[in-house]
């Protein structure tokens, strides 16, 4: 089982953290879970499908939007 583990959805004021909202899931099943074709939903908007990505066993996967991968 996967599970959200932390959301940032206002990252103001800045504390310690880049200024970008995120999402990070964890992997608790203890086996490797491929993440293709999943997606984030809110009550307003829907991500697009994600990539074949392996979340490794007891592993974390830190979720942002694309104009926040440098921070």
């Amino acid at each position: 089982m996967a599970i959200i583990d932390e959301i940032l959805a206002d990252p103001t004021p800045v504390v310690s953290l880049p200024n970008a909202e995120y999402v990070e899931i964890k992997n608790t099943s203890g086996r490797n879970i491929n993440l293709q074709g999943w997606r984030l939903k809110s009550s307003s908007t829907t991500s697009a499908a994600f990539p074949s990505y392996i979340l490794p066993a007891d592993s974390l996967l830190i979720i942002s939007s694309t104009n926040n991968s440098s921070l």
